[in-house]
């Protein structure tokens, strides 16, 4: 697993931005638990009824929640999808013949401390707010379920079971990125080749065609997620984002 580390704005004390690149599909996952058979399920019926919503008429109401949905959808904190998108501590071998490497490229202006540095923070604060938030999913299951008697959209079941999901998803990437730091270790790379695609950058934030080109190397939805880190960053006031 690859590891893009990128700083948001052009100067030394620049927030990290990290996007997980997969090289390979994780192998699969060990034998579920009840519970987790019954969440991926319930996932997975939500996501089908949701997706229903957006082949609905423009004009129509589930449309509308549709659209509205996917809005604050896009709002979610991109640690949370970073964390979403890092495989579970059962999707990845860890014996010897198989190892699991982590690998954090990163220009060579970036310094390794500062990036181990975000990596902690991430865990320390995410663990706990992720697993404070799928409890609260859980008790709220029964309520949200009830709603399946009224005669439109049970809207606040899937949206429960799509933030219980999420962050379930969020906290499995946690203990996979602990566990590779502990026994495997994580390899920092100052990649050379990710540099000469910021040499056009002077000023500012990252630009919209450095991200483009970066896509083709790292993935799509690069660009977009690295746009809402920086909204993000912006709105916690971390960092003078028009420098």
């Amino acid at each position: 697993m690859r590891i893009l580390a990128l700083p948001l704005v052009r100067q030394s004390d620049a927030p990290i931005f990290l996007h997980v690149h997969l090289t390979r599909p994780p192998p699969k996952p060990a034998a579920k638990t009840s519970f987790l058979k019954a969440v991926t399920s319930f996932e997975q019926w939500s996501a089908e009824k949701w997706y229903g919503f957006s082949k609905k008429p423009a004009k129509s109401v589930s449309y509308r929640i549709w659209k509205g949905g996917e809005t604050v959808k896009g709002w979610s904190d991109w640690r949370e999808t970073f964390l979403k998108n890092v495989p579970g501590v059962g999707e990845v071998a860890w014996d010897e013949k198989a190892k699991f490497l982590v690998e954090v490229h990163h220009p060579p202006n970036v310094r390794k401390p500062q990036i181990e540095e975000q990596i902690s923070t991430i865990l320390a604060q995410r663990i706990p707010h992720h697993q404070q938030r799928l409890t609260l999913s859980i008790v709220a299951l029964p309520v949200s379920m009830l709603f399946i008697l009224l005669p439109t959209p049970n809207i606040p079941l899937m949206w429960n079971l799509y933030r219980l999901y999420s962050n379930w998803r969020a906290l499995q990437g946690a203990k996979t990125l602990t566990k590779a730091r502990s026994e495997t270790g994580i390899s920092y790379i100052a990649d050379r080749e990710l540099a000469e695609h910021l040499v056009g950058w002077k000023e500012g934030t990252i630009p919209h065609a450095t991200l483009a080109a970066l896509e083709k190397e790292w993935g799509d939805g690069l660009d977009s997620e690295t746009k809402r880190a920086i909204e993000q960053f912006k709105k916690q006031g971390k960092q003078d984002m028009s420098l």
